[in-house]
């Protein structure tokens, strides 16, 4: 199946790894986008979790695996956010041109797009072992818990720092 996307140009689905390959480009540029630092606004802080929570429902969802196994995995997103606070530490703040920016958890970004690809690597070889699919989906569900909790992490320390900017003691001049 060929597509015309305009001016001669086609994008042809036949090959089945086009999919596969937009939702590569879109992780790395998360990726890079999260290490590099990005505005922070709290849409911002949430879509991106929210994001990969979709992607890791679907490699989840859209598998050979009974449901039974997919929702247990999916038991395992709660139980990753404890330990996403923890790591949410590792995240920082920095203004530039006067707005307020940060930067996400390395570790975290790069372990879950490590699951991720090691999980769709399953399916487009065509690997069928049950244990390794359930093993994936696992990882992949508690490192998006990770995420979840990293972004509550980040939304609770800007508000924390408002208050505390908010109620730090000035002089005269309005300095703190």
């Amino acid at each position: 199946m060929a597509v015309s996307l305009g001016n001669g140009v086609s994008f042809s689905v036949a090959g089945g790894y086009q999919f596969e390959i937009i939702i590569a480009v879109i992780i790395i540029l998360g990726i890079f986008r999260g290490i590099a630092g990005r505005k922070y606004t709290p849409f911002r802080v949430l879509r991106t979790p929210f994001i990969y929570m979709v992607f890791t429902l679907l490699a989840v969802f859209l598998t050979s695996i009974p449901n039974t196994y997919a929702q247990l995995m999916i038991i395992l997103l709660p139980v990753g956010i404890p330990l996403g606070l923890r790591f949410g530490m590792d995240v920082k703040f920095f203004t530039k041109n006067g707005l307020l920016y940060y930067r996400r958890s390395r570790s975290i970004l790069l372990i879950w797009a490590a699951a991720l690809i090691s999980r769709v690597s399953l399916e487009l070889f065509s690997f069928k072992s049950l244990l390794a699919i359930i093993v994936f989906n696992a990882i992949l569900s508690f490192i998006t818990g990770m995420l979840l909790g990293e972004a509550v992490h980040i939304l609770k320390t800007k508000k924390e720092a408002y208050i505390q900017s908010e109620t730090a003691p000035t002089d005269s001049t309005g300095r703190v």
